[in-house]
């Protein structure tokens, strides 16, 4: 999973979608996340996980356009709060935050699974 996408204008205002390695927005039936709104073309964007694991909303060469900050964009970089706008639809992409590690996936904590079998558990101190 590479972050959500919360619909803050339009449509789909309220609505949180899970983005994928690649995500179409779009007024298509088979678009990953349909916009229905005049003037969003059949494969309006798309938001894109490059190989470095950086997710980007690229423009599909649709007639009304993708803005950034009520600009046009062709391809840009997402920041976790960036938002962009399809026709009368506005978008805020957020990034997913990882589950809280528990205290055996602590780095810094003992991992007691990883003592050797040899080695004596006489030896190891009780935690209290």
């Amino acid at each position: 999973m590479t972050g959500l996408l919360k619909a803050t204008d339009g449509p789909l205002k309220g609505s949180r979608f899970v983005l994928g390695e690649r995500t179409i927005l779009g007024r298509a039936v088979d678009c990953d996340i349909q916009v229905l709104a005049q003037g969003v073309s059949r494969q309006h964007a798309a938001i894109i996980v490059n190989d470095e694991g950086e997710p980007y909303l690229m423009d599909l060469a649709s007639k009304n356009g993708t803005f950034v900050d009520g600009l046009p964009i062709l391809r840009v970089r997402l920041e976790p709060g960036m938002s962009f706008r399809i026709s009368t639809s506005e978008f805020t992409f957020e990034t997913t935050s990882r589950l809280a590690a528990t205290e055996t996936d602590d780095p810094a904590a003992p991992n007691e699974s990883a003592v050797p079998p040899s080695y004596g558990g006489d030896d190891l101190e009780e935690k209290s």
